[in-house]
């Protein structure tokens, strides 16, 4: 597939909202957990339950949280080293066809 510089910035665009969402949805993970294991104090019933479902959240969406905030950000250097330059020369006019006449 070939794709034009709009169309690349709007690939690179979608995949940095999706990181940046993945993130929230991670901070959701970790509230969740917290909840959880507050909860587990005061179930009886429940409470190891409870406390290991918590857990479990607070691990997976500690280790999500680290990955795509750490996909973020070098996915954003990586632009900042290749992307950008390429496109700024792209808009200058360094690529591109050109005859010469002589007479």
């Amino acid at each position: 597939m070939v794709f034009g510089h709009v169309d690349i910035l709007k690939e690179y665009n979608t995949l940095q909202n999706i990181l940046l969402l993945n993130v929230g949805l991670n901070v959701s993970y970790l509230a969740t957990g917290l909840y959880l294991r507050e909860r587990s104090r005061n179930s009886i019933k429940y409470g190891d339950r409870l406390k290991g479902y918590g857990n479990s959240l607070l691990l997976q969406g500690a280790f999500l949280f680290v990955f795509d905030t750490s996909l973020f950000f070098i996915h954003r250097s990586h632009a900042n080293l290749h992307l950008y330059p390429q496109l700024e020369s792209l808009a200058a006019g360094g690529a591109g066809l050109g005859m010469v006449f002589r007479f």
